[in-house]
């Protein structure tokens, strides 16, 4: 069975050059990525997703790069704040192949307890990321 981590726990295990693939909105780990928006010691973490969530401080961090697929009203007000954001424009088909181009080390997702055989539901949005995750997962450098 996997470890279960903290939200902080797991942040910590995020180097700060690093790379983090989140998933579209729905799925995205709102603790685990506001924990990631209390560290400062970013020199060079590139995240790709889309449609973003949660506010937080990482992304206006000028050592964080985000790479979004879709521009939502987050992903809008980050832009005009000169924010380090690129768009990519990526529907939900082009979401999956992006995502792989980019093989990020690090791929977060929010999920639902396990039950008692392990399995748990990755909810909303497991489509665009699923493959990645678990490339993620059989690889121990990732």
């Amino acid at each position: 069975m996997a470890e279960e981590l903290s939200a902080a726990d797991a942040a910590a295990r995020v180097g700060a050059v690093d790379t983090l693939g989140i998933p579209l909105g729905p799925g995205q780990p709102g603790a685990f990525l506001e924990t990631l928006g209390e560290r400062d010691d970013w020199e060079e973490l590139r995240i790709y997703g889309a449609l973003l969530l949660v506010w937080t401080p990482l992304f206006q961090h000028p050592r964080v790069h985000y790479l979004s697929g879709f521009f939502g009203p987050i992903e809008r007000a980050l832009r005009d704040q000169d924010a380090n954001i690129s768009f990519v424009p990526a529907d939900f088909r082009r979401f999956a192949p992006l995502l792989e181009e980019q093989s990020p080390r690090v791929m977060c997702t929010a999920a639902a307890p396990p039950n008692a055989e392990g399995w748990c539901s990755l909810s909303l949005h497991a489509g665009g990321t699923l493959g990645e995750l678990r490339r993620a997962a059989e690889d121990p450098a990732r």
